[in-house]
């Protein structure tokens, strides 16, 4: 099963040539992104550009099964940002409330724990 997983990020750069590379990067990447200048609130002299901008990766969830040792093993990457989680449980404890928290990790809501 796979998925499509957005995630909110941000970089900044308050020092020459940082920022131009930063941003070069996400161009190149064709990433949509939003460029804001942190200025001094009095001064108002430039103290770091930051960008903010929506990643997005495939996330895929996949389920093995240990016939030998009874257990359910699962394989879940980029749920919640560039992660990957690899919980196992014994088969008979993969029921309704199992499933339920995974399909919470995939979309971000979850408490699991591998």
């Amino acid at each position: 099963m796979s998925f499509l997983n957005q995630l909110k990020s941000q970089a900044s750069a308050n020092f020459p040539p940082d920022p131009q590379r930063i941003e070069k990067r996400l161009a190149d990447g064709s990433v949509k992104h939003e460029r804001i200048k942190l200025r001094h609130p009095e001064k108002n002299t430039l103290l770091a550009v930051k960008f903010d901008y929506i990643t997005g990766s495939r996330g895929s969830v996949k389920i093995s099964a240990d016939h030998e040792a009874a257990k359910l093993s699962f394989r879940v990457a980029d749920a919640s940002g560039f992660d990957v989680l690899q919980p196992s449980w014994p088969a008979p404890q993969v029921q309704t409330d199992t499933l339920d928290e995974l399909a919470k990790i995939i979309v971000a809501q979850s408490n699991l724990s591998g």
